[in-house]
């Protein structure tokens, strides 16, 4: 998040995001309290309306509304991410587990469907990105079931047999 906020919004507005995505995230698992993830939306709010593509800012933003049970805000962030930043697998997911939750199972699938597509480009492009990969594999034990995620894993492990796949998942 550093990187993207340097040249686009002013420190003390960096430093108002980074204590909105960290701490306030913290203190509210910590203590439970919704008022700290309503502190953390506003001032992402804030980040959002000085720099409309800056996508960790709708990313941690979507973090805490899932905190909240707010689903159908994460939606509209999700979209709004969509429109004004770009088209993120992860979003996609967060978007799908949201309707998961709002009884739009049709519309999840189609959903999980495009961020699968997206998973996959990534992991085509990366082939060798412990993090992607891993990413991917979390994302098949949501969409397909760990049945299937526990073979995805098998198969990269026979694909990358040195430990770092491993490690990577520990």
């Amino acid at each position: 998040i550093d990187k993207a906020l340097k040249t686009k919004l002013p420190t003390e507005y960096k430093n108002k995001v980074n204590r909105a995505t960290f701490n306030y995230l913290g203190m509210y698992y910590s203590n439970g309290e919704t008022e700290y993830l309503d502190s953390a939306i506003m001032i992402l709010n804030q980040a959002i309306e000085i720099s409309h593509t800056l996508f960790p800012a709708y990313y941690f933003k979507s973090i805490e509304y899932e905190a909240k049970g707010d689903y159908g805000s994460i939606i509209i962030t999700v979209d709004s991410a969509i429109k004004y930043s770009y088209t993120d697998r992860n979003m996609l997911f967060f978007k799908a587990r949201a309707l998961d939750h709002l009884g739009m199972a049709e519309e999840a699938d189609n959903v999980l469907e495009s961020a699968e597509r997206l998973y996959s480009q990534w992991i085509y492009c990366y082939p060798d990105s412990i993090s992607f990969i891993i990413s991917r594999i979390g994302f098949t034990a949501y969409y397909k079931g760990k049945t299937v995620a526990i073979k995805e894993i098998n198969n990269y492990i026979k694909e990358y047999p040195n430990d770092d796949i491993i490690v990577g998942l520990k």
